[in-house]
């Protein structure tokens, strides 16, 4: 009865995508790479336009990616958040087909939804979680409305 209890207490926080502009935050970039300087200059002005069931994604007067966000399976969403008493679902978003910006490839792009009430969004590479802010694998694009 108590580990009963104990699992009701601990799930069903879910966080989503709100429709919004966001722009990169380049300060929030993880960069390892030996160019991160180059990179983190070359992303300087990605914004990513979110309405209810689409997006637009430009870079400058560039655009890179547009069109339908599709919701993915349940567990295939990110987990994020942790405490000890459990976490956050983040709502996992394709975003249709692959693309490159300033040197970056994403083959199977998704949007994440940031932790516990933040309005930063997450572009990466789906695969496995990369850490607990709803990041997969790849490199990271932290997007602030």
């Amino acid at each position: 009865m108590i580990t009963i209890l104990g699992l009701l207490a601990c799930g069903g926080k879910t966080a989503d995508v709100v429709s919004g502009t966001y722009t990169i935050d380049t300060e929030l970039l993880s960069l390892e790479d030996t160019n991160a300087d180059e990179i983190r200059s070359n992303l300087e002005g990605l914004t990513l336009v979110i309405t209810e069931t689409s997006f637009t994604l430009t870079l400058g007067e560039e655009q890179i990616l547009s069109g339908e966000l599709t919701l993915r399976d349940e567990l295939d969403w990110g987990y994020g958040c942790p405490t000890n008493a459990g976490g956050t679902s983040l709502k996992t978003y394709d975003l249709g087909s692959g693309f490159d910006v300033a040197g970056i490839t994403y083959e199977t792009p998704v949007v994440a939804s940031g932790c516990g009430g933040s309005s930063t969004v997450y572009i990466s590479e789906y695969g496995e979680e990369g850490d607990e802010y709803g990041c997969f694998s790849g490199i990271c694009l932290p997007m602030v409305p």
